[in-house]
């Protein structure tokens, strides 16, 4: 440990006990710069103005793993394996169900399957890179909550008007891949 004692900013004239090999110093309450540390002092140094893109365009990335992905019904379990959160949506939750049994057929040996649960109402299928395949419909509550990747919307849902559609293509508006499958596609 060696003894800093700093000028300029927010610290000028306080002296700090530093770690032999520190080069700088940044005080939480001052966004705008630190302080370069030679030797046994401190100099403030701003950054300037900074800019950082934090929303990079991944618009062809989706477009090419939407190319590379089966938009066939038993392939949404690969989908559900790379991570993503899939709903299967019917125009009822019977019809959602029978779509889903053909999806958790699919996916019942594949070793990244973290478990398939049916009971009390929940049709889920669940991988240990956390994507999921899930029934919903329109008209009942399971879609109320959830955030979405992948919407698989079956021939007779697509036909319901886009009102009763509106509750489950909302659990698409958090995901930076919102792919619509829609069956027969």
């Amino acid at each position: 440990m060696r003894k800093v004692t700093l000028s300029g900013g927010k610290l000028d004239g306080k002296s700090f006990l530093v770690a032999d090999d520190s080069d700088t110093l940044i005080h939480h309450a001052a966004h705008n710069g630190q302080y370069r540390l030679n030797g046994a002092y401190g100099e403030w140094v701003e950054y300037g103005e900074v800019t950082v893109d934090i929303t990079p365009d991944t618009s062809a990335l989706v477009a090419a793993l939407a190319d590379e992905l089966p938009t066939d019904l038993p392939g949404l379990a690969l989908h559900a394996k790379a991570g993503r959160r899939v709903l299967i949506v019917g125009h009822t939750l019977r019809a959602a169900d029978e779509l889903w049994q053909t999806v958790a057929e699919a996916a019942a040996d594949d070793e990244s399957l973290l478990r398939i649960r049916h009971a009390n109402g929940d049709a889920r299928i669940e991988f240990k890179s956390g994507g999921f395949v899930r029934a919903v419909s329109p008209r009942s509550l399971r879609a109320r909550g959830i955030a979405a990747d992948v919407l698989y919307v079956s021939t007779e849902a697509a036909s319901l008007g886009s009102a009763e559609l509106a509750s489950v293509m909302a659990t698409l508006a958090s995901s930076s891949v919102g792919l619509v499958i829609h069956e027969g596609a």
